[in-house]
């Protein structure tokens, strides 16, 4: 599930437009709430940004810039680990996964699930891109953001 502050720090932040955005989740049901929420950030901030969803994403990749990872394997589970570990080594204010330590742990872990999610596969050619990694998948349910 994509995390509401990239689509927000995309829009809000650094005013992203006249673009596509394109949100790709194997629950296609899930991509397609994310976009409504992104089409309502882009409408209320006036900007002009295409948004396409797909259940696959050797159906969005081919043509793709850039693509944010926001994904993690086992997360609540994994970052608990990483935050005993860090706690029981005296280091209890490093356990965020986006900086220091426990950022690193959550990079080092997210590789493999970055490259695994860019290989090449079923005759689809992944373009030379960039990769940004993000590091909170967040759940939106309905209701819960302004925007949903």
């Amino acid at each position: 599930m994509f995390a509401p502050r990239v689509i927000y720090d995309a829009f809000l932040k650094h005013r992203l437009q006249k673009c596509r955005l394109v949100l790709v989740d194997p629950n296609f049901d899930t991509a397609n709430d994310m976009a409504g929420v992104a089409r309502r950030m882009a409408q209320d901030s006036g900007l002009e940004v295409e948004i396409e969803v797909h259940g696959d994403r050797r159906t969005a990749l081919p043509k793709a810039d850039a693509v944010i990872l926001s994904a993690a394997v086992e997360g609540a589970r994994r970052w608990t680990m990483d935050r005993d570990i860090l706690v029981r080594h005296g280091l209890p204010d490093q356990t965020g996964e986006c900086g220091g330590v426990g950022g690193l742990l959550y990079a080092l872990r997210s590789a493999t699930l970055a490259v695994a999610a860019l290989r090449h596969k079923h005759g689809v050619p992944i373009p030379d891109i960039r990769l940004l990694l993000f590091g909170t998948a967040t759940v939106v349910r309905r209701g819960v953001a302004p925007w949903a």
